[in-house]
């Protein structure tokens, strides 16, 4: 029996002792939930006494985890409503804190200003707390508004800079900005203040080195990433690709492929073609994007690139 097991055993157990302790149904429900069983922990949710705020939150994040993103939004508010000064239901409305508890789903649902209203919220009612800066500049990143994203990651490093993630999502937002350098060092410190987190950020960091034409680091770096997690072999494969190693690069090409084989991404990739045609093998090029298209019909962007390899 695995823990989750066990600990479901004995929240049954609690509630069969205890039936009226409101509770021991939350529990039971944030255990389904962290199996992935999302009908069992609505249904223990509806178990709960309805006045409870946490009953309607747990449902709320079970239901955005089932993409049920309107019904998600309707039980937030409700949670609000009966509990409206605890900030942590408007960063749960808001945006995804980092764990299981809370829920992106106004932002999975690109309602941007509804939600960077709700982080200001709870930026107002916990202002100490440097995951709600985090949060915030999250989704100000979503709305390309980097400038102010910074600011925020700045304000949630100062808060607390032992906190890799926040020096992780800078970077990320530098390089959106194509401040490769400033970037880089930050990948850097999310990597120092974490090492053991260095796989999420292996294939970032190459990324951005590759932008900077420093594709012998970035190899090395993607070499890394592929040993943590073999499906980026298609990351690997722009590197390759950009040194000129075209067997090797195709050679990961056609792996990515082989692991995704019905993501039309990896048959779009325009490293891919364009290694197909510096190869001199056009033909295998249309054909390749001729199966993307097959794959994801509705996708317009396709198209335009099978027009692009027609062109070359």
């Amino acid at each position: 029996m695995n823990r989750f097991e066990e600990a479901l055993e004995n929240s049954n157990l609690a509630i069969e002792k205890n039936p009226e302790v409101n509770l021991y149904f939350s529990v039971k429900a944030f255990i389904l939930l962290a199996m992935n069983r999302f009908g069992e922990s609505l249904e223990s949710c509806f178990q709960t006494n309805l006045q409870d705020p946490t009953s309607y939150f747990i449902k709320a994040y079970t239901l955005h985890l089932m993409n049920r993103f309107e019904e998600a939004l309707d039980n937030y508010n409700l949670a609000i409503e009966k509990t409206p000064e605890d900030s942590i239901y408007y960063i749960g409305k808001g945006l995804r804190k980092y764990g299981l508890y809370l829920a992106a789903t106004l932002q999975k649902m690109n309602r941007y200003e509804e939600a960077l209203d709700n982080n200001n919220l709870a930026i107002e009612k916990n202002p100490d707390d440097s995951n709600y800066f985090n949060n915030k500049a999250v989704t100000l990143q979503k709305m390309n508004r980097y400038e102010e994203a910074l600011e925020n990651y700045n304000l949630a490093i100062e808060k607390n800079p032992e906190d890799s993630r926040y020096f992780n999502n800078k970077a990320v937002t530098l390089q959106k900005m194509n401040r490769y350098e400033e970037a880089l060092e930050n990948y850097n410190l999310a990597i120092e203040k974490n090492p053991d987190d260095s796989k999420n950020m292996d294939d970032i960091l190459a990324e951005t080195l590759q932008k900077m034409n420093r594709y012998e680091e970035a190899l090395k770096n993607l070499i890394l990433a592929i040993k943590k997690n073999p499906e980026d072999s298609d990351i690997l494969a722009n590197t390759l690709c950009n040194l000129n190693r075209f067997e090797e690069a195709l050679e990961n090409y056609n792996f990515a492929i082989q692991k995704n084989p019905e993501d039309s991404r990896y048959f779009n990739n325009k490293g891919l073609t364009e290694t197909l045609q510096k190869m001199n093998r056009q033909e295998e090029a249309l054909e390749i994007q001729n199966l993307a298209i097959e794959k994801n019909p509705e996708d317009s962007g396709y198209y335009c690139h099978k027009g692009s390899i027609k062109n070359c």
